[in-house]
Parts: structure tokens; C-alpha cells; sequence
């Protein structure tokens, strides 16, 4: 690959925003830095979606270091996850030509918008305080959830499943699920799916290191900025207060969301 000074800038500045995106909401680059590798430094796609996963190893594991250190990461339920998503990885990969995928990409598109709004409205259980019986119910599961070893290993094994099926890191899934499911608040729920990801994403970034489907080079410039934005916005959002993350959060995962189900859309009417 042929490289000029501002090409190296491109794929620098790149990096920086995979690192703010990944601080934010623990969310994966690939949906960003794929087509910038294809379309403007005629990468493959495998390589594309190979030297992305392991971009996302690299500011993940920046990120979720940063945020470790402002003691906003619980290790517990997080390494469960992540070694039961790994193996859920796994599977997700073999079975997903079986697995309608258009349509679970819909689901998922539709999940992030819906709680993106809950997030931007101030989290889920400010909207619903205005219905105490939902309120009581969701009060019981999370009482229920919080400390049992065996519905972590499950959410890993759901997720990770997602994950093989969909190519993705699974960063935002996780997120979600700590919000909403665990009661976590927002910046720990960052910090603990961001150091899920690093697992998940190395273990799909492994074959393509084996297949040598990764650009050296290019992980080395994106990461590089990636390291530098991962180790300093994860000091910058633990002082913002919780309304004004919940508000980002909530305006990404919409966007996000939105952007999803118009690419299944399209994808729909070309299949």
C-alpha cells in the first residue's frame, strides 16, 4: 500500500476517532474504519474487517486501561462475559450461513435505537418511573441478575453468538446490557464493555492474523491514534456528569441504529 503524508494523516485521524467512539460508548470501529480501507486504500474487505478487529483490540484495551485506573471497571461479571462471548464467538461464526442475518441486524439496529432513546432521555429507569408496576418488575430482575455467575455466562454466550454472526465486537451490546439489565452506572457500564471487547475482538481478530488478512501498517497508524484518544477522553468523560453521557450515548446508539437499518434495507432490496 502506497502511503503519502496525507494518507498517514487519514488513517491517524481515523484512529483518534475509533478511540473517542470506543471512550464514549465502547463501541467497535468497524463500521467506519472498513470502508475507509477499502474505499480509499484498496484494501480488501477481509483485510479491511481483519486490521479493524484488531484496531479495536488496540483502543479497547487503551480505553478500558484508562478507565480501570478511575476505578470504573467491574472485573467480576466482565470476565465471565467475555470468555462465555468468546466461545459464543465461535459458534455464531460456524452456524451463520444458517442464520437469516438481515434480519437480526434489523432487531439489533432497532434495539440501539430504542435505547438510545431511553438512554437520551436520562436511562431507562427515569422513563419508566411514571409506571410503578414496570418499575417493580424490572427492579426484581435486576436483583435477580446481579451476582449469579450463571446469567453472565449466558448473556456472554447470547452475545458472543451475535457476534460471530454479525462480525462485530460487540462493544455496544454489552453496553446495553450492563445499563439496562445490570443497573450499572453509565461510566462503568463504558469501562466494563469496553474491557469485554478487547477479548471479543481479539479472538476474531486471531484468524485473520492466521489467514494474514490484517495491513501492518495501517493497524500500526490507526491504533497509533486510536492509543492516544483512548488514553485521554476516558479522563475527560468520567468528570462529565451522567445526564450529558446518557445524551451522547443516547444521540450515537440512535445514529448508529439508524445507520444500520438503512444499510439492511438496502442490502434487502439488492438480494
Amino acid at each position: 500500500m502506497y502511503l503519502t503524508p496525507l494518507r498517514v494523516l487519514m488513517l491517524v485521524l481515523a484512529g483518534i476517532f475509533v478511540g473517542v467512539l470506543t471512550s464514549l460508548m465502547g463501541a467497535s470501529g468497524v463500521m467506519f474504519v472498513v470502508p475507509i480501507l477499502t474505499m480509499f486504500f484498496g484494501l480488501s474487505v477481509h483485510s479491511a474487517i481483519g486490521t479493524s478487529l484488531a484496531v479495536d483490540v488496540i483502543s479497547s484495551l487503551a480505553v478500558s486501561i484508562s478507565y480501570y485506573n478511575h476505578g470504573k471497571v467491574d472485573l467480576k461479571p466482565s470476565i465471565l462475559m467475555a470468555l462465555s462471548a468468546v466461545a459464543g464467538a465461535q459458534l455464531g461464526g460456524k452456524v451463520a450461513h444458517l442464520t437469516p442475518e438481515l434480519q437480526l441486524q434489523w432487531l439489533f439496529a432497532l434495539s440501539m435505537i430504542v435505547g438510545g432513546v431511553f438512554m437520551f432521555k436520562g436511562g431507562y429507569m427515569q422513563v419508566l418511573s411514571k409506571h410503578e408496576g414496570l418499575t417493580k418488575i424490572l427492579e426484581l430482575v435486576r436483583k435477580y441478575v446481579q451476582g449469579r455467575k450463571s446469567v453472565s455466562i449466558l448473556v456472554g454466550l447470547i452475545i458472543g453468538t451475535i457476534c460471530g454472526l454479525l462480525g462485530a465486537g460487540g462493544g455496544v451490546m454489552f453496553l446495553i446490557v450492563l445499563i439496562f439489565l445490570y443497573g450499572y452506572p453509565t461510566h462503568t457500564a463504558v469501562g466494563t464493555s469496553t474491557f469485554i471487547m478487547t477479548m471479543t475482538a481479539a479472538s476474531g481478530a486471531v484468524s485473520y492474523v492466521i489467514h494474514g488478512s490484517i495491513s501492518a501498517v495501517s493497524m500500526a497508524l490507526l491504533g497509533a491514534g486510536a492509543i492516544a484518544a483512548g488514553t485521554l477522553m476516558p479522563k475527560i468523560v468520567v468528570k462529565l456528569d451522567t445526564k450529558t453521557v446518557n445524551r451522547i450515548i443516547g444521540t450515537l446508539l440512535i445514529l448508529f441504529g439508524v445507520m444500520m437499518l438503512l444499510n439492511g434495507l438496502v442490502s434487502g432490496l439488492f438480494v
